[in-house]
């Protein structure tokens, strides 16, 4: 099979990728292959937060989870959600668990790290046509997740206050405990109480699994 000869530029439904890792043999070359098959421009970045503003909608964002847990992937995915127009993770540990990232739209593709060249493209292909590329795995456990969400918890399942949702809502939309404080007219150190009840009751450790839950269960409870 002829990888040489890149995907006519008409049928694409991302017009440039960005890989987020290190500058490493296995990303130079995943770019230089990007590239020739797509013939998209591929750039490598290992800091998501200074080239936000450099993202452009249309772009294919592949985040490296060789050296990242699930709960920092999942933080990456909230922070380039918004300007992406799909998101891939590669170099993924056969045995990390990652079906939940598939709560977020725009998370379309996952590649392990044995995944071979050939289907690495076959991939990048379908992903830039807007298509899905999902191990049968990881697609079989977030279905069975999913058909299971009647026995999540809702907000109101949960008993939070109604200054506790509030709080939440601030939350997904990217406030800080200081900016939250300044609109209740309280202090920081009240807002951090409530943030630990509100952590406590939802069963969560931080910021980023509060907004996952969120995102999940105030849609239900609405």
């Amino acid at each position: 099979m002829d990888h040489s000869a890149p995907i006519a530029t008409r049928y694409l439904f991302i017009s440039s990728c960005v890989i987020f890792g290190h500058r490493s043999l296995q990303n130079l070359l995943l770019a230089q292959l990007i590239e020739k098959h797509l013939g998209i421009p591929c750039a490598i970045t290992a800091n998501i937060e200074t080239n936000l503003s450099t993202l452009q909608p249309g772009a294919l964002a592949l985040l490296d989870a060789g050296a990242s847990s699930a709960q920092t992937l999942e933080a990456e995915v909230l922070a380039i959600h918004e300007p992406v127009s799909v998101i891939a993770i590669f170099n993924a540990p056969a045995n990390q668990a990652l079906d939940r990232l598939l709560r977020y739209s725009k998370v379309r593709g996952l590649f392990y790290e044995n995944t071979m060249e050939e289907q690495f493209l076959k991939g990048i292909k379908f992903l830039s046509l807007n298509e899905y590329w999902l191990p049968r795995k990881v697609l079989a456990e977030y279905l069975d997740g999913t058909r299971r969400i009647d026995q999540r918890p809702t907000t109101a399942m949960a008993n939070l206050t109604a200054k506790e949702t509030l709080i939440l809502s601030a939350m997904i939309s990217g406030a800080k405990n200081s900016d939250i404080a300044q609109v209740l007219h309280v202090s920081p150190h009240t807002i951090k109480t409530h943030v630990y009840n509100l952590f406590r009751k939802i069963k969560v450790n931080n910021r980023v699994q509060a907004v996952s839950w969120a995102l999940v269960n105030t849609e239900r409870a609405q």
